[in-house]
């Protein structure tokens, strides 16, 4: 199955990791949403249920 069907969620606290995993990932895939916690990122994917969330395991 190819990367392009699928929407990924990226979640880091930190701006530069956030911002280049999504720079990156945007050139391999459709549709690339970031977040900053997990707040946010709840809150995204109960409007839009991701197949693939990439997650920091140190968030605040």
């Amino acid at each position: 199955m190819s990367l392009d069907r699928f929407a990924i969620l990226i979640v880091d606290d930190e701006p530069n990791i956030r911002s280049g995993l999504a720079q990156g990932l945007a050139k391999e895939v459709d549709h690339v949403e970031t977040a900053q916690d997990a707040d946010e990122a709840l809150a995204k994917f109960r409007q839009e249920p991701y197949p693939l969330v990439i997650a920091d395991v140190r968030l605040p």
